[in-house]
């Protein structure tokens, strides 16, 4: 009779090192922020022209107009407040989703101009490069990559705005989503952040980001 072989008990070598290093990140990254400090690896890409794939039965893959914004806003489970909404589609803010059937499934932002990060803190770009954020994907809706369609899919439309490049950027210990970004093409460049001293806010760049304009910015009003 054929027995199936006893899994083997052996690590691999580099999964080991790799799951060592991602704790020590993680370390890293909770001891910086206790002591206030938030700093974040920044990736640039170039934007492509993008081909719209064909999307399996009752999926589609678009910008929304800020009505179709403002309907998917009022979905809870989809993480779009409104009064963030209206802000964004009054920046000129673009939001690009699929929809199943109707309904946002999953999405992602972009901006040529500040957009909103955390703790009063705003991230900024310059001419010719644009800015994605507050990507989301429904739970049920997860491991199909769709977050990388909704990337993507604004490429055309700021490369018709005459922009050539996205940059984006990740916790330090995100570990998941810095092998996202590097599956996406997005190259690393340097990195970008800010001490948090109470309520005052004092950010930093590297040389790198400085040279292609990106920075965050504290920022206690919306205007």
């Amino acid at each position: 009779m054929n027995e199936s072989p006893e899994p083997s008990t052996k690590s691999h070598p580099g999964r080991s090192a790799r799951g060592s290093l991602d704790i020590v990140r993680a370390l890293l990254d909770r001891i910086l922020q206790i002591l206030g400090i938030h700093c974040y690896r920044v990736r640039v890409r170039q934007l492509v022209e993008f081909p719209f794939p064909t999307m399996p039965d009752g999926y589609s893959l678009r910008q929304l107009t800020p009505s179709e914004i403002r309907r998917a806003a009022q979905d809870p489970t989809l993480d779009l407040p409104l009064e963030f909404v209206d802000d964004a589609i009054a920046r000129g803010d673009v939001m690009t989703a699929v929809t199943v059937d109707g309904q946002v499934v999953s999405y992602a932002w972009a901006s040529a101009g500040p957009a909103p990060h955390v703790d009063s803190v705003w991230a900024d770009v310059s001419f010719p490069y644009r800015y994605s954020y507050k990507g989301f994907t429904l739970p049920a809706f997860r491991g199909q990559r769709l977050s990388t369609l909704t990337s993507f899919g604004s490429d055309r439309l700021f490369l018709q705005r005459g922009m050539t490049h996205a940059v984006s950027f990740t916790d330090l210990s995100n570990t998941p989503s810095q092998r996202t970004e590097h599956r996406k093409g997005n190259r690393f460049i340097g990195f970008a952040g800010y001490f948090a001293f109470g309520s005052r806010r004092i950010c930093f760049r590297s040389a790198a980001c400085k040279r292609i304009g990106f920075r965050f910015i504290a920022r206690t009003t919306k205007s």
